[in-house]
């Protein structure tokens, strides 16, 4: 059965970075396109040379698939994680996460906590859409949770802090 992706299903994908000077905007690109391979590729700078005098640019797209992000977070068995990431700031309609550029750059996932940038910097994903939460968790279904079923906010989310509340034993 293929992942939800988002598209087709009213769900709204926001992917967006800023790239400051002194950072390798081909680096930065790749480490989305890792994750997103529909990201349109921008303009890509020659390498940077000393000194830098480019801009911080924002990097922006809107209605991209979530499917490869999930694929890859099933690939290395955080789908728990990531439902408790995704769904740790959401509200009725909408939620905000945050994945790190480094570990994108490797093509991994790597959800960031709340506050904490990373060494690399971080890539903002926005989700919007009616049932929400609902499809976040049809999006990160495994077979495990036909033995521990999970859902938003239940007792075995992790803490705003990305510690686990509790383990199973």
């Amino acid at each position: 059965m293929p992942r939800a992706d988002g598209i087709g299903q009213g769900i709204s994908v926001v992917v967006s970075t800023t790239v400051e000077s002194g950072e390798d905007h081909n680096a930065i690109v790749e480490a989305l396109c890792n994750l997103f391979p529909d990201f349109p590729i921008h303009n890509l700078s020659e390498r940077n040379s000393f000194p830098i005098n480019r801009e911080t640019i924002e990097l922006k797209a809107e209605g991209l698939s979530m499917a490869h992000l999930l694929d890859l977070a099933a690939q290395e068995r955080v789908l728990d994680t990531a439902l408790d990431s995704m769904s740790m700031r959401i509200g009725e309609n909408a939620t905000k996460f945050r994945l790190s550029r480094q570990a994108a750059l490797a093509g991994k996932v790597s959800f960031t906590v709340l506050g904490e940038v990373p060494l690399g910097g971080t890539i903002a994903v926005t989700l919007s859409g009616e049932e929400l939460g609902e499809w976040l968790q049809e999006a990160t279904w495994h077979p495990g949770r036909e033995q521990v079923p999970r859902e938003i906010n239940d007792d075995l989310s992790m803490r705003g802090d990305g510690h686990a509340i509790t383990w199973l034993s």
